[in-house]
């Protein structure tokens, strides 16, 4: 083949590290708790007619998957 040029090697994938015992949750808790962040729930994107759209239902929604869940917890 003209202009192709043969492969030098082949590599592995990379290996993902071994994870810790430590659960994705309780990292999460950890990490919000070392740096004094409250957390609450939020609203998240959608898929919907081939786009995305707010969890919170509001069709014309001014922050789409970025807001408190609830009005009360601004």
């Amino acid at each position: 083949m003209l202009g192709v040029e043969k492969p030098i090697g082949v590599t592995e994938a990379a290996q993902v590290p071994q994870q810790r015992s430590e659960l994705l949750l309780d990292a999460a808790v950890r990490y919000a708790e070392e740096r004094h962040w409250d957390v609450f729930p939020g609203t998240w994107l959608e898929a919907a007619g081939g786009g995305e759209r707010c969890s919170c239902g509001d069709a014309g929604c001014a922050l789409p998957g970025a807001h408190a869940d609830r009005p009360d917890w601004a």
